[in-house]
């Protein structure tokens, strides 16, 4: 996106271009991306490029909780819900809900946050967006762990996990494996884990 911006410079788009790169460098461990991140936004917001601007405060919450910025993280996430639901961007509607669990439970809030993660995990059931159901599944599965209920974890993630065909070496399917194969000692009564692959995989 850089290299077009160089060579045809269109003004509405170099914010967008600032925004990714400093998602880029706030995972790569820049701790002053996520300033960037906050300016480039509101930039957008500035001139009125509302496209997917939710999603992107979105993200600008999950760079404010990893810095154990709660309260920036808050006001964040409810920004992004405001702007999600005045657009009626649903597609983004469980991430959303997504972080606003994690934050939750960073506040001492797990009824509200395991509430709130189930109300997502529907949403996304219902659009139809089965990476969404997989993070959610994988931070509802995590808190069960957390709760002592390891078989309902395994019965909820097994499922949504053998649904995918490719992608094993992402980011969201490795956080699912890993999960799954911390639980893998007590899973093998419960019939709906298929061990550490999806079926999809290992029949192809």
């Amino acid at each position: 996106m850089r290299r077009n911006l160089e060579r045809e410079r269109i003004s509405r788009w170099v914010p967008v271009e600032r925004y990714f790169s400093a998602c880029l460098r706030e995972l790569r461990g820049d701790p002053r991306a996520v300033e960037d991140i906050r300016a480039a936004i509101d930039e957008l917001i500035e001139c009125r490029f509302l496209m997917r601007i939710g999603s992107y405060l979105a993200v600008l919450a999950r760079a404010y909780l990893r810095q154990g910025r709660i309260a920036e993280a808050r006001q964040a996430i409810t920004r992004a819900i405001e702007h999600q639901e005045r657009q009626g961007e649903r597609w983004c509607r469980p991430e959303l809900q997504r972080v606003d669990a994690a934050i939750l439970l960073h506040t001492g809030e797990p009824l509200r946050a395991e509430k709130r993660l189930q109300q997502a995990l529907a949403e996304a059931r219902t659009i139809g967006a089965l990476t969404f159901q997989l993070r959610i599944a994988t931070d509802l599965a995590a808190h069960w762990i957390a709760m002592g209920r390891r078989s309902r974890a395994v019965r909820l993630l097994s499922p949504i996990y053998n649904e995918f065909t490719e992608g094993f070496a992402t980011p969201d399917l490795l956080a699912a494996k890993r999960l799954l194969q911390r639980l893998r000692p007590t899973a093998s009564g419960c019939g709906d884990y298929h061990g550490m692959e999806p079926v999809h995989a290992r029949d192809a």
